[in-house]
């Protein structure tokens, strides 16, 4: 009786497991498309017409797929396996962008963002050129700021600083104890824009270093040249040093100091 048992068993065993083996073959293959947009700006943050040869990675547990965009922006990965991806974005020239936890579930497309329409918000990722604008000369005074630039490119209506303040002569924006983000306008010979220093507590008559560099990450909205507005993806969370990144920041200026006076 435990022999017949037993052969019972091993032949339900044998029957179970080719039946799952079989239904294996037939089961879906769980890969679909990635589709998205990433648009290149410089460093003024202006949109160029063609957005193509920007390369996107995409790294999965154990393998690495790699595209590139065409002159709209777009890019597509085709048949990508079902799972969890960190995308890389970058061009020759450009800040490499990164986006973590994207989720794609294979079957149907897996589109990031949203399909755009005239005068319409969407959603994108935007890589930004690396500054190559030199800063000179920069002065403030009350609360103004003065300063020029030597251009490689034509010089634009305005320019986006971030000044970092320290009491100390010999620091780097990543020791700076104050910042601030500062508009400044073409006028003619120099730029010019309004700043505060006020609210930081120094004390009349002290000395105040500070350093600027070029921020080209505001406003978060483009307009391209069809008259779409844009909301894009332009800096990240990095985990391993709990900062946010912004790609595209340019060089630090030389430090200047001033004497506050209230």
């Amino acid at each position: 009786m435990k022999y017949l048992k037993s052969n019972l068993i091993i032949v339900f065993l044998s029957v179970t497991l080719y039946s799952c083996t079989k239904d294996n073959i037939f089961l879906p293959d769980l890969k679909g498309n990635l589709v998205g947009y990433v648009y290149t700006l410089n460093e003024f943050r202006h949109p160029y017409s063609d957005h193509s040869g920007a390369t996107v990675t995409a790294f999965g547990r154990d393998e690495v797929y790699t595209v590139s965009s065409d002159k709209m922006g777009r890019f597509e990965f085709f048949n990508l396996p079902t799972g969890t991806y960190e995308l890389h974005f970058e061009k020759s020239g450009f800040g490499t962008l990164k986006q973590f936890g994207v989720k794609h579930l294979g079957g149907q497309p897996t589109v990031i963002g949203m399909p755009f329409e005239q005068y319409s918000y969407g959603s994108a990722f935007f890589l930004i050129e690396k500054p190559t604008t030199g800063i000179m000369n920069l002065n403030i005074s009350n609360d103004s700021l003065n300063c020029t630039f030597s251009f490689t490119k034509p010089a634009p209506a305005q320019v986006i600083l971030k000044i970092y303040f320290s009491r100390a002569g010999n620091f780097s924006s990543e020791s700076a104890t104050w910042s601030q983000v500062v508009y400044v306008q073409n006028k003619g010979i120099f730029y010019s824009g309004k700043i505060s220093i006020d609210d930081y507590g120094f004390d009349p008559g002290e000395k105040i270093y500070f350093m600027a560099r070029l921020y080209p990450y505001s406003p978060s909205a483009v307009v391209l040249d069809n008259s779409i507005k844009l909301i894009g993806v332009d800096n990240y969370y990095d985990y391993d040093t709990n900062k946010t990144v912004y790609p595209s920041l340019g060089d630090e200026s030389s430090i200047y100091y001033l004497i506050y006076e209230k």
